[in-house]
């Protein structure tokens, strides 16, 4: 959230699309008794009822951590739970759009998650990232950035790079699965950047332990 600040400081508008809610949820589920829950991810055959309401529980507890931590900097955040129908409809499209504006204009970041709560098939792999460039190109935004465990991503000549051009079939088929707690990996990012750079945006795939990745390497 610090590097949301320095970036809003430098003029731009953002919106935070996160991940997070069902690993949160299994962290705390076993001590509140939810049947079959673990502190590790559930694994794709699992119940989805079970991560129905991991999601419930985590997701709350989730929006307290970015709260907690835009509050010490002077700032404050608001909640959009979306589905993947909520993008495909034209009239929930712009009310949604609407919102944002609202938000960004009143100086409220807006943080974004898929509603996993009542989801079905949205539960699954890659979907934040999806939900990102699908947001990305229905707001019209300029840059598209994706927080990763990797350098970067995989380039047609097997570079690392992080800023990426262009996605081709050979990329996707050679990028990593997902990982262990979250939705996302390399070939989401590649298939969400592939949809971004369709539709004329920046994309942008940083490191999530580098210092200052997004503000320095990004919008320097």
């Amino acid at each position: 959230m610090r590097e949301v600040s320095a970036i809003q400081r430098k003029g731009w508008d953002v919106i935070w699309v996160t991940s997070g809610a069902i690993a949160m949820g299994s962290a705390v589920g076993g001590a509140m008794k939810l049947k079959g829950a673990r502190k590790s991810r559930p694994d794709a055959g699992g119940e989805m009822s079970q991560r129905q309401a991991l999601s419930a529980i985590g997701q709350p507890l989730l929006m307290a951590r970015y709260l907690g931590a835009l509050g010490r900097l002077g700032m404050s955040g608001a909640q959009i739970l979306l589905s993947s129908a909520d993008l495909e409809h034209a009239g929930r499209r712009k009310l949604f759009a609407q919102t944002v504006r609202e938000l960004l204009a009143a100086g409220v970041l807006p943080i974004l998650n898929e509603n996993d709560a009542v989801a079905t098939e949205e539960i699954r792999f890659g979907d934040n990232d999806q939900l990102s460039a699908r947001v990305a190109v229905a707001l019209g935004a300029r840059r598209l950035v994706m927080i990763g465990e990797a350098p970067g991503v995989l380039s047609a000549d097997g570079q690392w790079v992080q800023k990426v051009d262009r996605v081709t079939p050979a990329m996707i088929a050679r990028s990593d699965s997902a990982s262990t707690l979250g939705t996302g990996g390399m070939r989401s990012k590649l298939i969400a950047a592939r949809l971004a750079i369709r539709a004329g945006i920046e994309t942008w795939v940083v490191p999530t332990g580098e210092s200052r990745s997004l503000s320095r390497r990004v919008l320097s």
